[in-house]
């Protein structure tokens, strides 16, 4: 009997272990899938190693400041496809020991809109601030997916021809390797398949110290009732 508790207990600081050492291994996000943030990529543009170091430059130089510089994509968007979501995919390293500092502004609008217009609040389909934090070794690579808000493009401008301005507000212990800028189109979930497995794995958990606790009540009952058939 105690042999069999032991098995189970066992079992049990093995799994706990295992997500234990998957949460800290891990430091990449899985890439962006379709249903994930959308159903079709709609648009996308990878930066290269100039623009990222514009970005960089500028940001470091206007601190504190809002004039940040900008890497712009422009495409059609029809409101029959609402909504549409802004996806970052940031590649990179840290530089040394500490937390890895990312944050970035991102504003989708109607480059066609006049700003006199009455129309103005047709302009601005969406402003998202995208931010990201963690603590990482030195020379620790990792790639995060940052992404906004759903937004939605106005039926009466349709065909909305958009841009996607994209700047960087600050970083720090950062060695960018790549940045892509990613449009998806239509309604996703949100919840990739690694999000799926870690509530799996919390399911199994639950139900798995449940049982480790239903055994140990039986076997508490039935060494009550072994001792007091002893006694008679």
């Amino acid at each position: 009997m105690p042999n069999r508790r032991l098995n189970y207990t066992s079992k049990v600081l093995c799994f706990v272990g295992l997500l234990v050492w998957l949460v800290g291994c891990s430091h990449s996000d899985q890439l962006p899938q379709q249903g994930e943030f959308g159903q079709v990529l709609h648009q996308q543009a990878r930066l290269a190693t100039e623009d990222i170091e514009q970005l960089v430059a500028k940001s470091q130089s206007k601190q504190g400041s809002n004039d940040f510089a900008e890497y712009t994509i422009h495409y059609t968007a029809h409101s029959g496809q609402n909504p549409y979501r802004t996806v970052l995919v940031v590649q990179g390293a840290a530089l040394v020991t500490g937390d890895v500092n990312l944050k970035f502004r991102v504003d989708n609008y109607n480059s066609n809109v006049n700003s006199s217009s009455s129309n103005l609040l047709s302009m601005d389909a969406g402003v998202d601030y995208l931010e990201r934090r963690q603590k990482l070794n030195a020379g620790e690579a990792f790639t995060f997916v940052l992404d906004g808000a759903p937004f939605s493009v106005n039926a009466a401008n349709d065909p909305n021809e958009m841009s996607t301005q994209l700047s960087l507000v600050e970083s720090s212990n950062v060695q960018f390797q790549g940045i892509e800028l990613q449009i998806w189109q239509g309604k996703g979930s949100k919840y990739g398949v690694m999000r799926y497995l870690w509530f799996i794995g919390l399911v199994l958990l639950t139900l798995w110290v449940y049982r480790v606790i239903v055994e140990k009540k039986a076997d508490q009952v039935e060494d009550f009732l072994n001792s007091r058939k002893w006694k008679k």
